[in-house]
């Protein structure tokens, strides 16, 4: 496929990839990059959309780090 980025979220797969030296990214990842790119405005909404109502989980710290990362902590 020649693509330039994997994503993947699973903690084994990205073992995998890791050992293999494929780039990728998960989907904080692709939040934190948006948000750089000027693509959405603020992570912390969409974060807790996610975490909230959808169902997917993150640590509390790693939730902050990710928040400090985007400059909304």
């Amino acid at each position: 496929m020649k693509a330039d980025l994997l994503l993947i979220d699973e903690r084994q797969g990205r073992k995998i990839v890791y050992h293999f030296g494929i780039p990728h990214i998960g989907w904080l990842g692709v939040l934190l990059q948006a948000k750089q790119e000027k693509v959405i405005p603020l992570v912390k909404p969409i974060l807790d959309k996610l975490l909230y109502e959808v169902g997917f989980w993150l640590s509390r710290k790693r939730y902050h780090h990710k928040l400090q990362l985007a400059g909304e902590n």
